[in-house]
Formats: C-alpha cells, structure tokens, sequence
C-alpha cells in the first residue's frame, strides 16, 4: 500500500472522513502549494512567523487547541510538537486541500496521532460538529484557536464560522460547569426522589399537539415583564399560556391563569416560588431532575419531559417518554413544550436574556427572594438590543439566547414573535408589541382547559413488580462496572511500582487489562448518564491537576508513574460516585415497592 492509499484509509478508518480522490483547483509552485482561482494563486500553509511566534510561545499546560485547515500538515505537525498530551481537533470544509495533503507525502503519523480529530465540515454543520468536542471543552479551562495561514484568503466565511461557534461552544462548556459545580448531587438525588411520580405520571406524549396551530404565549420574568404582561388578562382563554413558576404570584395578582407551568431546577427555591399555587388546580411540565419537594405536592397535575436521563427512564418505563433536547433554563422547556404541543404562533414576553434597567427579574416577579440589582458586577458585556442600539448582558444570558436562536432555526416552520419591552435581540425571532399580537393571532377560544384535563386525568396503568426489576438490573450493573474499577485501582498500583523500580511485573500484561476496564460501560448511556452528572467536575480537576499532566521534558519513568496516578485517581472518583448512585437505587427501590 503507497503512503497515499494508506492515508485515506486512516482518514476513513479514524475520523470517518470519505474524500473524493480526484484534486481540482491545487497546484504546486516554487512559491509553495496554492489554491488556484480564476488565474489567481492563493498559498496556503505557508512558513509564516506568526505561526513559529505562536507555537514558540505554547507553555505545557492542559488545554483544547483547534486549528481551522488541515493544509498540507505543515502547521498541525509544529502545533503537535509543542503541546504535550494536550488534545487538538482540526476543522477542514475543501476536500481537494484535505486531498492534495494526502497525495503530497505521508501524513498517517498526524492523522493516527491519538491526540488529533480532523471534522470535515461546512458553515451548516459547525455548530454540530462543535457539540461532539464539547467534553473536550469542558475538561479545558482554555482553548486556543489557530488559523492555518492562507485560509482567512481562500473562505474567510468559513474561518468566521468557525470561530464564532468555538466561542458560543465554550461559553456554554463554562456555564455548564459552573451549574454542575453548584447542584450536580442535588440533580441527582431529585431524580431518584422523583422516581416514583415518574412512573405514575402520565406520558409526555399525551401533550403532542394538543395545541395543533394554536398561538401560544411564553412568559418569563425578565426586568420588562410588568411592560406589557397585564394585556394578557383578557386573552386567556384565546392563546396557550406557558410560563415558569417564577411568575405564578404575580400573575395570579394580575388575574392571568398559565395553562401550563414548568418547572426545571432541582433547587428548593422552585418550592417556594410555586407553594401558594399547589391549590389552583394548575396544570405542570417537570423536567425528571425538578425539585422533589414540588413534584411530591403536585401528585397526578405534573408530566415530565426528560431532557438528562432519558435513556435511564425509558430503560425502566419501557420508552414511556420521548426524549427532548438539553436545556438551560425553564424558558427552554417553555419553547419545547409550546412547539411539542403544536402551537404555530409562539411569542415571548419579558424573555429580555439581558439586565435592563440594571435588573436580574421584574421587580414583581419573584425578586423578591433574592438581590435583583446588578451594581458593580465584572462579567457583564454589551449585545445588541431589541429596541435599543445595545444592552447588557452576561454570559449565562448569552448561553440561554444561543440556544434558544439554534432552536429556533431548527424550526422555521414556527412563526416565533419576540414581543419582550427591550432587552436583547433573539435572531429569528420578529420584534413586534405585545398588544398588536394579541389583536392579530389570538381571535378564537382555545378550550385549553378541556385539552388539557384530558391529557393529564387520563389513567396510564404501570407494573411495579417490573419496574423494581428492571431498577434491581441496572443496579447489579453498576456493581459490576464499580468491581472493574476497583480492580483498576490495583492495576494503576502495579503500573506505578514498575515505575518506581519494580520490574518483576509484567507491565504490558497490566496495562493492556486497564486499557479494558472501560469496556464494562461502553455504550450503556443509560448508567453512564448517571455517573458523569456526579463525576465531570472532579474529574475536570483530576485532568488538569499539574501533578498528573504529563510533559515533554518527561522521561519513560515519570509518565508512567503520572500515568499511574492518573488513572488511579480516576477510579476513585468513578467508584465514589457509584457509591452515591447505588445507596440513591436502594432508597428508589422501597419507595417504588410502596407505590
């Protein structure tokens, strides 16, 4: 096999790239490899000194880096060089440059390079592609983007693309962390409490396009909902209401009534935001991980959307539930469950995602429980405005209004209003008022009460004595997968003796029975989705520790003993964490078995 026959079948084989094998358009020069258009010659991958200064500059440190062009492989191999054990990901979109660097020479030692991905991809697709990397983000507390030299010239589209989706990508990796660091545990625990509600619920599918192209109202509580939320009195039984419980008092007080209200956070707060409305007969959304203490006082008025563990409740309720995409914020299930339930016209109120008026929430909005000013805070910045030139916001904000305009890009079929009285822009959305909204899309009688008694009165029948088994296998499981690691504790020991001088052991033996411990859990999202809610953070710091990085200055001794340590400290934390979920699954199995 010629070094070209065997780079395509590493590209395919490894990052599942398939080229075509004919080049157009790339020729070689004494000038260097040019992209040939329309008579003009645009070089690529090029010797250029801000590339040497950047890579003369990389300190050892663990972070993500991303290079927009492969190009010949001239700039991926200086950056390979210098950044340790530190992982990089390529974005290329021009097969005939990918195609002449695989004809040129051999260039199967970058493509094997287990610290390399190459993603081929277009503007469409980047945000997608960044969604499969996202771990890699969320074990960096960097990522250092690199232009191959000449690519800003041959699609500047593209560079832009991309660079503008590793932000959005690591902005959300950041406030992700930061939430698992907070509530990660009490995620958990609320939905082993919950267990017993889920499985008495009616399914979610009963909420499948009951609103079939009915216009839908979705009120949240930025600083503009007192602006315009009183229009909404007389329309309530004309147009689908959705809000969090945030608003329920104020809503009350202004006499509006929510056909549906959701709950996401797993935090006490939500009970106290919710408590004075458990008697007025509402109808509820939870996400499976909402706080246990609510969804206990809801009883037989609450269906649950599963947006974390979807795999884990359907294993046990036999695809009851039908799985929704990862959310940010309780507007998110509010515009899931809008666009589920089938409703055509959606519009947002006091959706403002930015602090106007220098305020977290309306005033009469649940702000009263905690500090609703924004004065002297470092974090903020300006975006541009509904109404305004611009507005500020912050980066949990940016997060929720991201996914939110992904969202709404992937449902152009859906005509959704931003009627918010300021705030920031949503691109996607149209900016109209409030009023001439409701004058426009909200003529008819709904009969949500009717719908909606239907959806949730209806008696789904459920099987304990099954449901227990199916919990009691998942938990035999988990002790299975906790024995792998645990013998992989005493592997990690054996590998750091040799290390340190022991050569009696027969290393290659042991390394290659660790190497296998993973395979106990492969594929088995519905555990793994479990474990990693407890063991991301820590194990972030595990990864990062300075202690267990590894260093080209390293010799073969001092890599297997961090090596050693390493992956030690790994197990631990992954059998700590089964702990917790194992003595979750004893409780979750009495409280179903008295059901």
């Amino acid at each position: 096999m010629n070094f070209y026959e065997n780079n395509i079948k590493v590209l395919r084989d490894k990052h599942k790239i398939d080229i075509k094998k004919e080049v157009q358009g790339i020729g070689e020069t004494n000038d260097g490899v040019a992209f040939i258009e329309k008579d003009k010659k645009i070089y690529f991958d090029y010797e250029d000194k801000r590339i040497d200064e950047y890579v003369k500059n990389i300190e050892e440190e663990k972070k993500v880096y991303i290079l927009i062009g492969f190009g010949i492989g001239i700039c991926a191999k200086k950056i390979l060089n210098c950044i340790g054990n530190s992982k990089l990901i390529i974005f290329e979109n021009n097969q005939d440059i990918l195609n002449f660097a695989l004809r040129r020479e051999d260039v199967s030692y970058i493509l094997k390079d287990e610290r390399v991905t190459i993603e081929f991809c277009n503007n469409k697709n980047v945000d997608f592609v960044l969604e499969n990397n996202v771990r890699s983000m969320f074990f960096s507390d960097k990522v250092n983007v690199v232009i191959c030299p000449g690519y800003n010239e041959i699609d500047v589209d593209f560079v832009k693309t991309c660079v503008e989706n590793i932000k959005k990508a690591f902005n959300n990796a950041v406030v992700n962390k930061n939430t698992l660091a907070i509530i990660s545990e009490n995620i958990l625990e609320c939905v082993f409490e919950n267990m017993p509600y889920i499985i008495k619920s009616n399914s979610i599918r009963n909420l499948k396009n009951i609103f079939k192209d009915k216009p839908a109202v979705i009120v949240s509580s930025g600083p503009s909902l007192s602006k315009n939320i009183h229009y909404l009195k007389e329309y309530n039984d004309k147009v689908v209401i959705i809000t969090g419980s945030r608003n329920l008092d104020y809503m009350a007080s202004e006499g509006i009534i929510p056909h549906i209200v959701c709950t996401v956070d797993s935090l006490d707060i939500v009970y106290d935001f919710t408590k004075n409305s458990f008697d007025k007969e509402l109808y509820f959304v939870s996400t499976e991980h909402a706080n246990a203490k609510t969804v206990k006082k809801l009883e037989g008025r609450n269906i649950f959307a599963t947006v974390l563990f979807n795999d884990f409740i359907n294993k046990i309720t036999k695809n009851k539930y039908d799985k929704f995409p990862g959310i940010s914020s309780v507007a998110h299930l509010c515009s899931l469950i809008a666009v589920y339930s089938g409703c055509e016209n959606i519009m947002f109120i006091g959706q403002d995602l930015a602090f106007t008026d220098n305020k977290l929430h309306d005033d009469f909005s649940g702000a009263r429980y905690e500090h609703n000013k924004i004065d002297n805070r470092s974090d903020l910045f300006y975006v541009k405005g509904n109404y305004e030139e611009k507005v500020l916001t912050n980066m949990s904000f940016q997060n929720f209004k991201e996914w939110l305009e992904k969202y709404i890009a992937e449902n152009k079929h859906i005509n959704f209003v931003n009627c918010t009285e300021g705030g920031a822009e949503i691109k996607g959305t149209k900016v109209a008022r409030f009023k001439e909204m409701l004058e426009k899309f909200c003529e008819d009688k709904i009969m949500a009460e009717i719908a909606l008694k239907k959806a949730y009165n209806t008696t789904e029948k459920f099987d304990k004595y099954r449901i227990v088994h199916e919990i009691m296998k998942i938990e035999e499981e988990i002790m299975f997968i906790k024995a792998q690691y645990i013998n992989g504790v005493e592997l990690c020991k054996e590998i750091y003796a040799y290390n340190n001088g022991n050569i009696k052991i027969d290393i290659k033996k042991v390394v290659s029975e660790f190497s296998k411990i993973d395979e106990a859990a492969e594929g088995k999202i519905y555990i793994n989705s479990l474990i990693n809610i407890l063991a991301l953070v820590p194990l972030k710091k595990i990864i990062n520790n300075k202690e267990f990085v590894e260093s080209l200055n390293d010799t073969p001794k001092i890599k297997g003993i961090k090596y050693a340590l390493r992956n030690k400290a790994v197990c631990e934390l992954y059998i700590q964490c089964m702990d917790k979920i194992l003595s979750l699954i004893k409780k979750c199995i009495e409280e179903v078995e008295e059901l």
